[in-house]
């Protein structure tokens, strides 16, 4: 992750980490859904957000976080070979611009930013993410089955 982007992260992650500890996975649950579905009309999908978090296992997630924190493809963008489909949303907590300036280094990529969504767009806007992916694989081209294995190495 660019600097800027992997503090504000690892802050975001360590107050995940602080809520886990004395307040349990669904108190965090809570506190997450709030930033991932943050509009009046996303209270169901906060609640079913609640429910489904709440039954992770909460080293699981410490330590999966702890590893995500110190990992991220945004050093590497010109690596990877296989046409990617970059979808975020306007509202996002990491800004457009560092989207652009990723997609902009991966020579086979395609930005997709859609109105108003923020982090959690596929499930924010299910039918809107589903449509740019589902714009974007007919320019997939396999010229033959075995081709298929070497389209993204």
């Amino acid at each position: 992750m660019y600097p800027n982007v992997r503090k504000q992260y690892q802050k975001e992650m360590l107050q995940s980490r602080l809520i886990i500890r004395p307040l349990g996975m669904r108190t965090l649950g809570r506190f997450l859904s709030s930033k991932l579905l943050p509009q009046p009309e996303q209270t169901d999908l906060q609640s079913t957000f609640v429910e489904r978090w709440a039954e992770n296992d909460a080293r699981a997630y410490s330590d999966t976080v702890a590893a995500v924190s110190r990992w991220s493809v945004r050093e590497r963008p010109s690596s990877i070979t296989c046409p990617t489909c970059v979808v975020t949303g306007e509202n996002d907590f990491f800004p457009i611009s560092l989207e652009e300036e990723y997609a902009a280094r991966n020579p086979n990529s395609e930005l997709v930013v859609l109105s108003d969504p923020a982090h959690f767009t596929s499930v924010d806007q299910p039918k809107r993410f589903d449509e740019a992916l589902m714009s974007y694989i007919p320019n997939l081209v396999v010229s033959s089955p075995s081709s298929a294995y070497r389209f993204c190495e």
